[in-house]
């Protein structure tokens, strides 16, 4: 399939939101109208995936001749043989069945990989009589990091089948291949889609603890910035456990050493260990960001102020201190981020003072 530019979004917008250097307000739009349409969402991942193969498409200068650019390498791709059903460390955007990504080797580097399996070869040779084999060397797993720039965010498909939707402003780190155990570390928001195992349990590592399951489907939210991570179960069961070194002998008689999670539960695990949870609660509003929504419920406004921030790529801050100690109830659904901040602002009752790019809320009855 040849990509075009869609109709009614310029190619050029479309090109510097992939490369993340859309306006906030921009970069609303353009989500807004990804989302609308399901046959768009379609094309653009295919474009996504195109524009990553490619390098990226420079976002200013000729745009048409980038995108011709573009069409023929996805052309070429399109040639090759197609990837295994469910090749590891695929990033790209909805949708998350589309996995359009080739894999090949440049026929000068297979060349020296050739010669040097046969000088090697050779080598062995000569040495095998006058030396024994060493014993083999542990295999250590390569690693690999997926991050998300503000405002975006991509799918993950893990070597054992396991996939993972990896929210805005967020790291997720890998090995590229699991061995006798399947552990990830997540810096930020992800939905994790865990593929059975009873051999070998599912484990997410983050600032505030570790997630553990054989197979099921849980939201985490987990910044490094905020002062506790949440866990949305979905399906199945996860067991939270704090991390052992922060925990005090205190916290451990008031909440215990870890909570198992079933589904529609929702825990916190804070920084100290402190375990909470929410039995059969309203999951929806921890995986509306998965489909264009960003919802508060009854979130620390410091909290929601850095997820505003991460969502549309913004500057906003707090500039009265009683500000940090309300908590927001709020649902934005494409709202472009000048109709954004009005919103917040209005829930806070509080007034938008802007500076350049950067906004500051007050309180209305602060007197500043």
């Amino acid at each position: 399939m040849t990509p075009r530019p869609p109709d009614d979004l310029e190619a050029e917008r479309l090109s510097r939101y992939f490369a993340g250097e859309c306006s906030p307000a921009e970069a609303a739009a353009v989500r807004a109208w990804i989302a609308a349409d399901e046959n768009r969402r379609h094309r653009v991942d295919l474009l996504r995936q195109a524009w990553e193969a490619a390098g990226g498409i420079p976002p200013r200068g000729d745009v048409d001749a980038g995108w011709a650019a573009l069409s023929s390498r996805m052309d070429a791709q399109a040639e090759t043989p197609a990837p295994p059903e469910r090749p590891p460390h695929v990033l790209q955007l909805h949708p998350p069945k589309v996995r359009q990504t080739s894999w090949a080797v440049d026929a000068r580097v297979a060349g020296v990989i050739l010669a040097v399996a046969i000088g090697g070869m050779a080598a062995w040779a000569v040495g095998k009589r006058s030396n024994p084999a060493p014993a083999p060397a542990a295999r250590v797993a390569e690693m690999r990091e997926v991050t998300t720039k503000p405002g975006q965010q991509a799918n993950v498909y893990l070597s054992d089948g396991t996939h993972v939707v990896l929210g805005v402003a967020s790291t997720l780190r890998f090995p590229t291949a699991f061995d006798s155990t399947r552990e990830v570390t997540l810096d930020g928001e992800a939905f994790f889609e865990v593929e059975h195992d009873t051999t070998r349990a599912f484990s997410v590592h983050m600032r505030h603890g570790t997630a553990k399951d054989l197979g099921t489907k849980f939201a985490i939210r987990a910044y490094h910035d905020i002062a506790s991570a949440t866990v949305a179960v979905t399906e199945g069961a996860v067991l939270l456990t704090p991390n052992e070194d922060r925990v005090s002998e205190a916290t451990r008689r008031t909440t215990g050493d870890s909570l198992v999670l079933g589904t529609t539960d929702v825990a916190r695990v804070s920084v100290d260990g402190r375990l909470t949870v929410a039995r059969g609660a309203l999951t929806s509003s921890h995986l509306a960001w998965m489909s264009g929504h960003l919802v508060f419920d009854r979130m620390p406004v410091g909290e929601a102020i850095a997820q505003i921030n991460r969502w549309y790529g913004a500057d906003v801050r707090l500039g009265d201190p009683t500000l940090g100690t309300f908590t927001l109830t709020a649902s934005l659904t494409n709202e472009p981020f000048d109709r954004a901040i009005v919103i917040i602002a209005a829930a806070l009752d509080a007034r938008v003072a802007r500076r350049d790019s950067t906004y500051t809320l007050f309180s209305t009855h602060g007197g500043n």
